[in-house]
């Protein structure tokens, strides 16, 4: 995602609670963002826009995911 004011936020609040930030960049590979969102375990997933929400929700293993952040989430209807 380009650089935005909320990702430092998001990235400080994080911190701020002793979370562990895992990055997934936009050039990631599917296989890259899978085996990332499997290994970390994540409880809290923070994507930009509806299209990096669709990339990363197949892979998620739901079992730990406790909720997802979409920072344009109203912009496609998600909520």
């Amino acid at each position: 995602s380009p650089t935005r004011l909320e990702w430092g936020v998001c990235d400080m609040a994080a911190l701020s609670i002793g979370a562990v930030v895992v990055p997934i960049y936009q050039s990631s590979s599917p296989e890259d963002v899978a085996f990332i969102l499997s290994d970390s375990k994540p409880k809290l997933l923070v994507c930009e826009s509806p299209d990096t929400y669709a990339r990363a929700r197949g892979p998620v293993p739901s079992a730990n995911l406790t909720k997802i952040i979409c920072f344009d989430a109203g912009r496609a209807g998600l909520t």
